[in-house]
């Protein structure tokens, strides 16, 4: 969906982005209200949070780069 939204009707990546949040919004809600097992939600959260480390040790590496990487 989001390569249609960007290729077929033309929008730039933060409109696609802005509209695909409620989807993405809807899965988070749905994936908690899911029932999990405790081997599943700490595998989740071991995840997210290295997900989040990783992000934040990129960033000192991503300033001065263009954001569209085509």
């Amino acid at each position: 969906m989001p390569l249609y939204l960007q290729v077929v009707l033309g929008y730039n990546a933060l409109d696609t982005g802005i509209k695909m949040l409620p989807v993405s919004v809807v899965m988070f809600v749905a994936a908690i209200v899911d029932d999990y097992s405790q081997a599943q939600i700490q595998v989740l959260k071991v995840g997210l949070l290295v997900a989040a480390i990783l992000a934040l040790v990129s960033l000192p590496f991503t300033w001065g780069l263009p954001h569209v990487l085509l």
